[in-house]
């Protein structure tokens, strides 16, 4: 059974990716919707931690709460007036325009190894942090960027390599073409995070689908 802090989810459907930020989408049993803000979504023995989005949710039916949760959701906001602007005859550090763009974005991160970004760096005021981090992976500044579910952090690196996780569900089937294998779980959900591998093929992508107590997954190779 999935719990949104310690209210009950009667359905969901939330999508883990290889980079980016994350993004669920539940409907809880029950009362008014959520307010806004830190949260932790329990999916078996899986604890995420996230956001709850504001005007993204309300009632869709009497009494039905529909909720829409993220994981590095921060980044997705206009960064605040004025825009980030950097100068250094000794070039630019990563480190100062990270710790800058996160403190607008009101995330936390594990900061990368130090960088040097040419004697001038910024972003004009409204644009996205997104859309900052993915100048900075054009750069390779940074690898690439994720938010971590499990610390709510944002992390510079790919996912660890996990165990194989086919001891914990069935494979129900398959559509090779597309890369995906779809799973009715048995046992552990957070066996099957990104990085696991299943029938020796790695996770990249993992989708998992909960109604009714009964917990499906999606497990894409990319």
């Amino acid at each position: 059974m999935a719990t949104l802090g310690a209210r009950r989810v009667m359905d969901l459907e939330l999508t883990l990716p290889p980079v980016g930020g994350w993004e669920g989408r539940l409907h809880l049993d029950s009362g008014a919707p959520p307010a806004p803000g830190a949260a932790v979504l329990t999916v078996g023995d899986l604890a995420l931690r996230c956001r709850i989005l504001p005007a993204r949710g309300g009632l869709d039916g009497p009494d039905n709460p529909a909720v829409v949760v993220a994981g590095g959701y921060g980044w997705r906001t206009p960064l605040p007036a004025p825009g980030g602007l950097f100068q250094s005859a000794s070039g630019v550090r990563l480190s100062t325009v990270l710790a800058a763009l996160a403190g607008a974005a009101g995330e936390a991160y594990v900061a990368p190894g130090e960088v040097k970004l040419g004697p001038s760096y910024g972003w004009d005021a409204g644009t996205r942090g997104r859309v900052v981090l993915a100048d900075l992976v054009s750069r390779g500044a940074i690898p690439l960027w994720r938010a971590d579910p499990l610390t709510g952090s944002t992390l510079f690196s790919a996912w660890p390599t996990r165990p194989p996780a086919d001891s914990h569900g069935v494979v129900d089937d398959r559509a090779l073409a597309w890369g995906v294998r779809y799973v009715k779980l048995s046992g552990s959900v957070a066996a099957w995070l990104p990085g696991a591998t299943v029938q020796g093929v790695r996770i990249a992508r993992l989708v998992i689908r909960e109604r009714d107590s009964e917990t499906s997954l999606e497990a894409w190779e990319s």
